[in-house]
């Protein structure tokens, strides 16, 4: 378990100072897409600070908004793309980006991690990572957002 945490925590130091190329995304995806000859790309975002939203883009052009504790699903053609998620919709910092190769008919999920430090004399530092899940997680994670939107 700790190797699992390591790898992630390498992962997300990569991610938030520049893109970070997934070498293998199909290992993570699974077959089949809610977008028949396109794949699915799922961005989930916990509950963690900041409270605003976030812009997600897909090669350079806005494709979606995510709040604290909800997720958004893309249709994506097959082929390389470089996502990038930030606070502010010109791609200001922090903001952290990945590179993906992505295969026709298959879904993909990414976990977005917003994560604030305090540092010196009262200042704060905010870290922003995007890293691949497994379907397992993903799974997880909607059953979390469906159940907490059933009991509002």
């Amino acid at each position: 378990m700790l190797k699992i945490g390591s790898l992630l925590t390498c992962i997300a130091a990569l991610a938030t100072h520049g893109p970070y190329e997934i070498q293998n995304p199909d290992a993570l995806s699974v077959s089949g897409t809610a977008f028949e000859g396109k794949a699915t790309v799922y961005v989930f975002r916990g509950g963690s600070s900041p409270t605003r939203p976030f812009y997600v883009s897909v090669d350079k052009t806005l494709r979606a908004t995510i709040g604290r504790d909800t997720y958004v699903k893309l249709d994506v053609s097959p082929e390389r793309h470089v996502f990038l998620v930030s606070p502010l919709q010109e791609g200001s910092e922090p903001s952290a980006s990945v590179i993906a190769s992505l295969s026709s008919d298959r879904t993909y999920y990414f976990s977005l991690n917003t994560d604030f430090t305090w540092v010196d004399a009262g200042m704060g530092q905010q870290k922003t990572s995007l890293v691949q899940i497994n379907r397992s997680s993903a799974e997880m994670l909607l059953g979390k957002y469906h159940e907490r939107r059933a009991r509002k």
